[in-house]
């Protein structure tokens, strides 16, 4: 089972030695037991740093709502893979005050949040999806490195770059999709990105990993 993003990307899972699987009437959930627990408590207990981060040296939060901001970022990245708005959508503002702010009147604005931002934060706004880019964009960032971690950790030598191959994608991936060193490999984001943020991965090269598989086996 992969658990898939908004923004159609995927977290590969490829070993289930630590996963277990339960499931409900409607839904089933992986959950994460021993050692890779622990990577993922870590690797999202970055990915909320990092964001919180990038809020505070953004200016789009006034400094009195940034505390409250970053419990709210850390309260989403605790509870899985994707984006889960955390702010509170029962208290919208009106037409007349979205009007008001020169904000898209057809989009809902939590009330909280808006209160929490300042003037450079509103144009942000305008783009309703802002905090939601921001977590992807940290989300993505430092999942890739945890990616190339693991397939280091494998024995790999060779990692390939791959997109999502839509109209999203930049320009510059293009050029870099081929079999890369795993040591050589540029790091992601690219200088010259020019996405809302980077979604592209590293994957194994599949013919080195059924190589290498098949070599493990024969050892055994």
């Amino acid at each position: 089972m992969t658990p898939a993003h908004k923004d159609g990307t995927e977290n590969k899972i490829t070993d289930f030695e630590n996963f277990s699987f339960t499931d409900s009437e409607d839904s089933v959930f992986i959950e994460l037991s021993g050692e890779n627990l622990k990577k993922e408590q870590k690797k999202f207990n970055e990915i909320a740093e990092k964001i919180i981060i990038e809020a505070t040296e953004s200016g789009f939060f006034k400094k009195d709502f940034l505390p409250y901001f970053s419990e709210k970022i850390r309260s989403i990245t605790q509870v899985g893979f994707s984006y889960r708005d955390p702010f509170n959508k029962n208290d919208c503002l009106t037409l007349e005050e979205k009007k008001n702010l020169n904000l898209n009147t057809r989009a809902k604005y939590s009330r909280e949040l808006i209160d929490g931002l300042t003037e450079k934060g509103i144009t942000a706004a305008k783009n309703q999806n802002f905090i939601e880019d921001m977590f992807l964009r940290n989300f993505h960032n430092v999942s890739r490195k945890c990616e190339l971690e693991q397939l280091k950790e494998t024995g790999l030598k060779y990692v390939i770059i791959s997109n999502c191959n839509d109209e999203r994608d930049c320009k510059a991936v293009g050029l870099l999709k081929k079999r890369w060193l795993i040591d050589e490999v540029p790091e992601l984001p690219l200088p010259e990105c020019n996405a809302e943020y980077c979604r592209c991965i590293y994957m194994a090269d599949t013919n080195e990993l059924c190589s290498l598989n098949i070599k493990r086996r024969n050892e055994k």
